[in-house]
């Protein structure tokens, strides 16, 4: 008898729980269970603990191969190619990861063209083995919508009209209205406009200010109406930092109803990283909605907490892997438009792109962990920063924690 793959023993408040990560169950044992010797268990205890998935004859890291399998077969893929227009920008936000890459400022013609062909390479190569497979051009900075940036957008919309692949935005909203002709235009094959807004109007304008310091929140309000009046399909993104979470706890943040919160990666300037359990925390309270939420491991476990049907483990920790982001410099392909020295290297424009799969980058470490079907194998570029050390480990038993102690009513 072996205690299963993916449970793990937590202790809270002097009692002791089981909880698998795979299956969602969670029990409270006597002290005698958690030392797993058949010798120690009744016969009523040895059943019990192999119905609640807590025991193992064959290893779960097989089933979950096989849930793997079944999920590749069932699953939309999505593949976004994120091309960044420029790395200039109108704004000068505290948290910016993106500040010391100026060395290219602008997309070349001759980045885009190969950039073009290796898209096309890439596409021809996911039809070969899927059927179902969407393709999507994201436009990314810095901030795209530059006004000077007009020319190499209308290229880009018109190879994706084209070639019927979707395309969305990632914009700071300042200058919505000098592209309203292309969003309407290209209105067919727009999947989404994700806009950021920070908090109210005095955390958004204490923390994403113009160069001269000045705020940007009205601007962008009244540009997110424009959208609206021509209904336009829109996200607010929010960065989840201690002024928000703080606005979110006292009911004092107002909603849009279309938000998706995010951690930032880097916010050294701007405090601390909320924790899992913070957030998850804001989503039993009824501060937040688990769907609004783009944190994977938090939104994963309500949901296999709370049994909702046909719910796969974390795969990947990103709920998109297949991302190519296309650097500037006209060379390079990484899996992740994130962080700054630490994008997983995936090859070259053209020359080196013979695998369209970005697999996880994981390893038996991640794998045979307790956590792994709630963490997929973490962020790629922690992996890259951290290698084995794994940065989620404490944080998903924290969660699990504060689960257990809302069950249990203790503090």
């Amino acid at each position: 008898m072996n205690k299963s793959d993916y449970t793990t023993i937590i202790k809270v408040s002097n009692r002791f729980f089981l909880f698998n990560s795979l299956y969602g169950t969670v029990d409270e044992v006597n002290e005698n269970i958690i030392s797993f010797r058949e010798e120690d268990l009744s016969i009523n205890e040895y059943n019990f603990l192999m119905k609640r998935k807590h025991i193992q004859e064959e290893s779960q890291i097989d089933e979950l191969y096989e849930m793997y399998k079944k999920y590749k077969k069932e699953k939309m893929n999505i593949v976004d190619f994120i091309i960044p227009i420029t790395n200039d920008c109108n704004m000068a936000c505290a948290y910016c990861f993106q500040r010391s890459q100026r060395k290219y400022p602008d997309l070349s013609d001759q980045s885009w063209n190969d950039i073009k062909r290796t898209i096309e390479k890439i596409c021809s190569e996911y039809k070969k083995t899927f059927s179902n497979v969407i393709f999507r051009i994201v436009l990314f900075g810095g901030e795209p919508l530059l006004n000077k940036n007009k020319e190499a957008i209308r290229n880009i919309l018109l190879f994706a009209d084209k070639n019927d692949i979707k395309f969305r935005v990632v914009t700071n909203g300042m200058n919505i209205v000098g592209y309203l002709d292309y969003l309407q235009k290209y209105r067919r094959i727009l999947d989404n406009i994700t806009v950021t807004v920070d908090g109210n109007r005095e955390t958004h304008n204490n923390l994403r200010v113009l160069k001269d310091g000045s705020g940007t929140y009205e601007e962008i309000q009244k540009n997110l109406k424009l959208l609206r009046d021509r209904s336009l399909p829109y996200t607010i993104r929010v960065n989840l930092i201690d002024e928000i979470i703080d606005e979110i706890k006292n009911d004092c943040y107002d909603f849009f109803g279309n938000e998706e919160f995010h951690r930032v990666i880097k916010n050294n300037e701007v405090g601390k990283k909320c924790k899992f359990s913070d957030i998850y925390s804001l989503i039993l309270d009824g501060n937040l909605k688990v769907d609004n939420v783009a944190l994977n491991p938090v939104k994963y476990f309500y949901y296999l907490v709370n049994e909702e049907e046909n719910i796969y483990p974390l795969f990947d920790y990103c709920e998109n892997k297949n991302i190519y982001f296309f650097s500037l410099d006209g060379k390079n392909i990484y899996n992740c438009n994130e962080g700054e020295d630490a994008r997983v290297y995936y090859g070259q424009y053209v020359k080196e792109i013979t695998d369209v799969n970005c697999n996880n980058y994981l390893d038996n470490h991640c794998v045979n962990s307790e956590f792994f079907p709630l963490c997929g194998g973490g962020c790629k570029i922690h992996r890259v920063q951290k290698g084995k050390t794994c940065n989620y480990y404490n944080e998903i038993k924290e969660m699990v924690e504060v689960y257990i102690k809302r069950i249990i009513g203790a503090k």
